[in-house]
């Protein structure tokens, strides 16, 4: 199994959570019968609406904050799903308040992979359970880390020839790294666990 694979396809996991059902990638395909990924000269892209927020009290208990977080998550994830790679300017422009540089430039990446190598996402991602990590609400700014369960076997990668590429394990654990900025959530980091079988 290709490494480039390996990552492509995690990556996308972790770019389509939405929040406690399925959220649809947006579909492609090399010939006919779908989408393109990469807009023509004449398509304009949509604009895309930023995304907002959740915020809680301060001490807020470890289910309040489980629940904005997967507000917070849904709401940014589902944007970098219903746009193209040659529309990531806008897809960057609406996510700036609710996320990291250091997350912005993970979603980028996966799409300039995608781009690069030619290749097209489609299908969907389940969540099959979101749990918390950890929660400091006494941190400077407050912390909270949670993991969500991504069942990926819905998600197909293709290469440039058309065929599917191999990828890893369907399910697999998600982290999400999150900090509270003024009463309000931001993504600042996404990972992959050390055993991400779920």
């Amino acid at each position: 199994m290709n490494a480039r694979a390996k990552w492509i396809i995690a990556a996308s996991a972790a770019l389509v959570l939405a929040g406690a059902a399925s959220v649809a990638v947006v579909a492609t395909s090399q010939s006919g019968g779908g989408s393109s990924q990469t807009p023509t000269a004449d398509q304009t892209p949509a604009p895309v609406p930023p995304v907002v927020a959740p915020t809680t009290a301060p001490d807020a208990t470890a289910d309040a904050v489980v629940g904005a977080s997967e507000d917070l998550i849904s709401s940014v994830l589902s944007v970098t799903n219903t746009v193209n790679v040659g529309d990531i300017d806008a897809v960057l422009g609406s996510l700036q308040s609710v996320a990291s540089p250091a997350y912005l430039s993970g979603v980028e990446a996966e799409r300039m992979e995608l781009e690069d190598q030619g290749w097209t996402r489609s299908g969907e991602v389940v969540i099959d359970g979101v749990e918390t990590v950890s929660y400091d609400a006494a941190a400077t700014p407050a912390q909270a880390t949670v993991r969500a369960c991504l069942d990926s076997s819905g998600v197909v990668i293709r290469n440039a020839d058309g065929d599917v590429v191999p990828g890893g394990s369907p399910r697999a654990w998600n982290i999400f790294v999150l900090e509270q900025v003024d009463g309000a959530w931001m993504i600042m980091r996404q990972t992959f666990a050390d055993d991400p079988a779920c």
